[in-house]
This record gives structure tokens, sequence and C-alpha cells, in this order.
């Protein structure tokens, strides 16, 4: 949850840089709307109990996971199941990744599974 709060807090960046925030979650739709209310989340949080929603655009995920997704569909970079499901990319990061994936002159990659962005020592990759 504190992730979404910072993306929530930080809506503004998102929307100066015209892209869609939307969160997936595998919990049910009563918990998936009770937690957007509590949090007050100006972006969507979608309930996908079954996965099907993920899977669109990847295996099954057993835990976290953020997309950057180009307005044409394909996905520019991936972040699936890191060894703590705690470990989120810092959100200076999501912001240059997002900047990234808006660009028409960047190749996109094939699949997340081709460059996925993983922790390393502290420090994120995202060939």
């Amino acid at each position: 949850m504190r992730q979404l709060v910072q993306l929530n807090n930080n809506l503004a960046e998102f929307d100066a840089r015209k892209a869609t925030l939307i969160a997936i979650s595998p919990d049910s739709q009563s918990q998936t709307s009770a937690t957007a209310r509590k949090l007050a989340l100006g972006f969507p949080l979608v309930s996908d109990p079954d996965n099907a929603l993920a899977r669109r655009y990847a295996a099954d995920i057993k835990g976290a996971a953020m997309y950057w997704i180009r307005p044409d569909g394909r996905i520019q970079y991936g972040y699936t199941d890191p060894p703590n499901y705690l470990d989120r990319p810092p959100l200076a990061m999501v912001l240059e990744l997002t900047d990234e994936a808006a660009d028409p002159e960047r190749a996109p990659r094939t699949s997340e599974f081709d460059a996925p962005c993983r922790p390393n020592k502290g420090e994120w990759l995202c060939p």
C-alpha cells in the first residue's frame, strides 16, 4: 500500500507526462474498493482476482509487478515478482521509465521477460 500512496501523492508528475496510471490487485472487488476509498486514490484500482487482466501482459503473476505500457499497447519495460514483494522501484526510476515508454523513438521490448528491471545490490537495473 505504501507504493500506492506514493504514486497517488505524485499524480501530478504522471499527469504532466500524460501517463495513465492504473493499479491492478488480485483482491476481491469489495477489498479493492475498500482500499481505494481508504487511500483516496486518484487513479483506478482494478480488481483482478483470477489474474485474467494480468495474464494479458505476462504469465501468471505470483507477486508484485509493474509494467510500462506504450500507447500502442506494447510493453516497454516490465518488473515482475521481485524476491521480496516489498521491493519496488523508487519514484524517480518510475518516472524515468514512464518518460522512456512515452518516447516513440525508443524501441519497445518484445516482452517484459527479455530484459526486466531487477534490484541489484540496492540499485535498480533496467537494461
